[in-house]
């Protein structure tokens, strides 16, 4: 058998990145999962406005368990480049962490 190649057509935008593409909603969106609570983020706070791709970006927030049940949640930090020269997805997922 020779060699063989496979062709995806889709570019970057497979799994969030497609969806966010046509802007259509996701049944189960990442980190979604069954709880028995709600979470409530607030004082979201980021080091500074603007900052060039070398630069790093400091983000925090606090993340409340609002229900009457234990759980856990899954927070999730998403960037934009708003004056990108290059083809990229409409969001990146930079950092999700899983919190109890």
């Amino acid at each position: 058998m020779g060699p063989q190649s496979v062709e995806h057509r889709e570019s970057i935008y497979v799994g969030y990145r497609y969806y966010d593409k046509v802007d259509k909603n996701v049944l189960f969106p990442f980190g979604f999962g069954l709880s028995y609570t709600e979470f409530k983020y607030s004082d979201l706070s980021i080091s500074q406005n603007k900052i060039k791709d070398i630069d790093q970006l400091e983000v925090s927030f606090k993340v409340k368990n609002v229900g009457n049940k234990f759980g856990s949640e899954v927070a999730q930090v998403y960037v934009k480049d708003i004056e990108s020269t290059i083809f990229k997805s409409e969001k990146e997922l930079k950092e999700f962490k899983k919190i109890y």
